[in-house]
């Protein structure tokens, strides 16, 4: 790595104390991720971080032990497939369903009614139309395969 390119990686975060992480202070994405130029190309600074270390992150994802997307400390940093990387955001809960999901139709309250109008033998069909879904999604959600997360 250039060493300009380490400079400005140096000058572009701040350290916190209480939990260690290194906060990016320059360019964030919309996400919430660090940001650099490296050359002609803009790169995720957790990216570089591992870059800077020695560590190549070509063709892997690069995971934050401490959840926090603006840090880019290198201690906080693990390489992983994309499947290692679905399975941390469900562990810790960043995956948008139900309500959270900015598409949803439903509330959990609906998907308890449609569970127990379907149980007492209303048909699908007049669901679906009434909630304004797929027949599909009622019978998903009768079968309790959708939106397994309401009880």
């Amino acid at each position: 790595m250039r060493s300009e390119v380490r400079e400005r990686f140096f000058a572009s975060f701040e350290p916190e104390l209480n939990s260690g992480c290194w906060l990016w202070t320059k360019g964030i994405t919309r996400r919430g991720y660090s940001q650099i130029r490296v050359g002609p190309k803009n790169m995720k600074g957790h990216r570089v971080s591992l870059m800077i270390e020695g560590i190549d992150p070509t063709g892997l994802c690069v995971l934050h032990k401490c959840d926090t997307r603006s840090c880019v400390n290198p201690d906080h940093l693990f390489l992983g497939t994309n499947a290692d990387n679905m399975a941390d955001r469900d562990k810790k809960g960043r995956q948008a369903h139900g309500v959270r999901s900015g598409t949803a139709k439903l509330t959990d309250e609906k998907v308890g009614q449609i569970r127990e109008r379907r149980g007492q033998g209303e048909k699908t069909s007049a669901l679906a139309s009434e909630y304004g879904v797929s027949q599909s999604l009622v019978r998903q959600i009768a079968r309790g395969v959708g939106w397994r997360h309401v009880t």
